[in-house]
């Protein structure tokens, strides 16, 4: 089986970063990933596109795990893995990262955040400024990996997420009269802006191994430094959020240098893409993930310790 070092965008882009000196703030510690001086994709973030872009339901009557984008500018669209999007008839986060190609429309894989709502609250969803807790992103990935091996695409197990997610609102305390994520971000609000602007890019990052009290959370590469600093926004706060109430931890377990050893030793499977360019599923015994390569170009890369080797 081929790992991820044996697919050359990812190979070079493993090879050539560097590790800058970690970041903290409260549980939290970044160690940013810098790489070279490439040329920046342009890609679009939702945030940036607008009314360029479109995302709605798949029809009138809607469908939990897809929804449908229309991307009417002329550039690509970049949606990431695990970020939400809000309104329509529920909250929604992305399955995996997608590439929409300029002026074409396309059906994402979702998962449902707000359990307790199924009624049109708006006709389009918005951009939100979050993504899904990193410790649910990390179930995430196993499930969806487990569901394209089986053949039906890159789907999570919602039951779970809505359990997760549930437990994540007890544990804090947080009340959502259609539990919805969302509460929980805007409860935290001061808490994550506060680990954002202190946990901001710094000059030359494209990516970031991530530890909650001294453990390895996830990691995180992009294909630019503008397209990360405009990315990190949304991933730092999951990130974040987990992180809320926990006490940071020395030392970094395991060290950035093993992280990112494990993660070009992981064996890949190769999955169709939902958008642009191909997928690789990161499927080892100790990793959980994948990334999104396009035109020979590593676009995102996400790893997370697998779910039972925490």
């Amino acid at each position: 089986m081929s790992t991820a070092a044996d697919i050359d965008p990812i190979a070079k882009m493993l090879e050539t970063l560097l590790t800058a000196g970690p970041v903290a703030h409260g549980g939290l510690t970044v160690v940013p990933l810098l790489g070279p001086t490439l040329a920046e994709p342009e890609w679009l973030t939702l945030t940036e596109a607008g009314d360029r872009v479109q995302v709605i339901e798949v029809d009138e009557a809607g469908s939990v795990c897809d929804l449908k984008v229309s991307n009417m500018a002329d550039r690509p669209l970049l949606l990431l893995d695990g970020e939400e999007v809000v309104g329509a008839k529920q909250n929604r986060i992305l399955n995996t990262t997608v590439l929409v190609a300029a002026r074409a429309e396309t059906t994402i894989p979702v998962s449902c955040v707000e359990q307790g709502r199924w009624g049109y609250r708006g006709r389009q969803f918005a951009s939100s400024d979050a993504s899904l807790f990193a410790s649910v992103r990390q179930k995430k990935a196993a499930w969806v990996n487990q569901s394209v091996r089986a053949g039906r695409g890159p789907r999570s197990d919602q039951g779970a997420v809505w359990d997760e997610l549930a437990s994540k609102a007890a544990e804090h305390q947080v009340e959502s009269p259609t539990a919805a994520m969302r509460d929980f971000y805007v409860r935290y609000e001061a808490d994550l802006a506060g680990a954002r602007r202190a946990l901001a890019p710094i000059v030359g990052q494209v990516g970031a191994i991530v530890y909650i009290s001294g453990r390895w959370a996830g990691a995180e590469i992009l294909a630019g430094q503008k397209l990360f600093a405009r990315a990190w926004t949304r991933l730092c706060s999951g990130y974040a959020a987990d992180a809320i109430g926990r006490k940071p931890g020395a030392p970094l377990t395991p060290d950035p240098g093993d992280v990112l050893q494990r993660v070009a030793a992981c064996p890949v499977e190769p999955a169709p893409a939902v958008g642009l360019g191909s997928e690789y599923r990161l499927t080892g015994p100790t990793i959980a993930g994948a990334a999104l390569v396009v035109e020979d170009r590593l676009a995102h890369l996400m790893a997370f310790p697998a779910p039972a080797t925490q």
